[in-house]
Formats: C-alpha cells, sequence, structure tokens
C-alpha cells in the first residue's frame, strides 16, 4: 500500500494496556512510502529468509510461535536492508 508524501496524523492507538496520556503529533513525509497490507507469517520470513525469525523479545517473553503466527522484534534493517526481507522476496 501506498502512503504518499506531507502531513499525516498519527492513528490512534487501541493497544492495550497504552496511557491514555500520549502525546499525538504530525508527522511530515518528505518521500512516498509503501508498507506491507499483511502480516509477515514466521514461516514466510523462514523460506525468504532462510532462518527462523528471533521469536523472543528482550525480556525472555515470548509469544505465538508457529508457521502460522506473526513474525516480533523485525528491525527495519533486517525489512529494508541491503540483505533485508524485502530484497530478498
Amino acid at each position: 500500500m501506498e502512503s504518499p508524501d506531507g502531513i499525516n496524523p498519527p492513528g490512534v492507538s487501541e493497544e492495550r494496556n497504552r496511557s491514555g496520556a500520549e502525546d499525538y503529533h504530525l508527522m511530515t513525509l518528505t518521500e512516498d512510502y509503501h508498507i506491507g497490507k499483511y502480516e509477515v507469517f514466521q514461516a514466510q520470513w523462514e523460506a525468504v529468509m532462510g532462518t527462523p525469525a528471533d521469536r523472543t523479545c528482550d525480556n525472555n517473553t515470548t509469544y505465538g510461535v508457529g508457521d502460522n503466527c506473526p513474525v516480533y522484534f523485525v528491525s527495519w534493517d533486517e525489512i529494508a536492508g541491503t540483505d533485508g526481507f524485502n530484497r530478498q522476496a
């Protein structure tokens, strides 16, 4: 999905356990960008990248594990970097 450059209001967070007192601000995008419409699942990640995605966060908490669970804790470089998912897919 394409998002054009310009001034964009942020989305409203409906995540659980988020503070209602968070400050929202406008973002100015200087270039168009594309964002995936669907989640990348662990089986897809492994098929494209050749290795399983990291499944634990900093405090050793794990979330859903399995081929049909989404990939978690992925850095920008792992997605958009020279050897990232977008370049391999």
